[in-house]
Parts: structure tokens; C-alpha cells; sequence
């Protein structure tokens, strides 16, 4: 589980051309809740949840909820920095705060 941000970064371009996450993206230009672009990025954003809470659960994690919406904020959070900072690094760091989560 706390491989997904790690090898999130594997998916995308090392050469500096990283522009983060296309769903960030939609629902930026796409800002009205009610817009279907926008509702596609909330869907994709609760997919991603709940695979994290189905994770959490088969680990046994005490709090499989909280530890699901946590880290979802790293993994986001690893995105928008690594977009902003153009430092794909970022990605390890969110790995390694999300093995410490796991193990509280």
C-alpha cells in the first residue's frame, strides 16, 4: 500500500515533461461540483479511497478509514508537489511518511 506513491512517480516522466495529475487538472477548469468533468475527478478521487480503505482493512489496521483518507492526502499532496517543484523525489518521501502511518 504505501508503494502506490512510490511507484506512482514510475508511471510518469523523469525528463522534467511531469505536469501532475490529469484529474487535478479537470477539476480545476472544470470547478462547479455538478460538472460532469469535475464529478468524474470525485469519482476517481473516491475510487482511489476506497481501494486504500480495502488495503487498510486486509492489513488488519485498527483505523482503516482515517488511515485510507491519510493517506490519500500524502499521495495527492505528492502530486501536486512534484508538479510544482518538478522534483519526482517527492514521490519516496510520500512512500516513506505512509510506512510509518501504516505501522501506527
Amino acid at each position: 500500500m504505501a508503494a502506490y506513491a512510490s511507484n506512482a512517480a514510475l508511471e510518469h516522466p523523469s525528463d522534467g515533461s511531469f505536469t501532475g495529475c490529469i484529474f487535478h487538472h479537470a477539476a480545476s477548469e472544470f470547478r462547479p461540483l455538478s460538472h460532469p468533468i469535475h464529478q468524474a475527478a470525485v469519482e476517481h478521487q473516491q475510487q482511489l479511497l476506497d481501494l486504500l480503505e480495502e488495503e487498510a482493512e486486509a492489513l488488519g489496521h485498527p483505523t482503516p478509514k482515517a488511515l485510507a483518507q491519510m493517506l490519500l492526502v500524502l499521495i495527492e499532496g505528492a502530486f501536486t508537489s512534484a508538479q510544482i517543484m518538478g522534483d519526482l523525489s517527492l514521490f519516496d518521501q510520500a512512500r516513506n511518511a505512509a510506512e510509518i502511518l501504516i505501522t501506527l
